[in-house]
């Protein structure tokens, strides 16, 4: 009988911590990101002026955004195979 069975080790408990540190960033990031892009919004809606400018940056912002819940769905896909082996090899 292992000694370890039905605990988590280490290794497994670093990599699971590493994992929830990374969908928090990304979904503090992803926050930030939404906020920006209101604010581009606004401005678009109240000047004529910057649309030229604007528009095409809110539209990589939205492509930027795209890729971050893309490797946020990845690194959830990692996590959740861990919490199914419990955090073991």
């Amino acid at each position: 009988m292992q000694k370890n069975q039905g605990r988590i080790g280490n290794e497994g408990g670093s990599i699971r911590n590493r994992l929830e540190t990374a969908q928090t960033l990304l979904v503090e990031v992803s926050l930030d990101l939404d906020e920006v892009a209101l604010r581009i919004r606004q401005a678009i809606r109240r000047s004529n002026l910057v649309i030229d400018v604007l528009q095409p940056a809110s539209e990589r912002l939205e492509e930027i955004h795209q890729d971050m819940r893309l490797a946020h769905s990845e690194i959830k896909k990692v996590w959740e195979e861990g919490q199914v082996k419990k955090w073991r090899k």
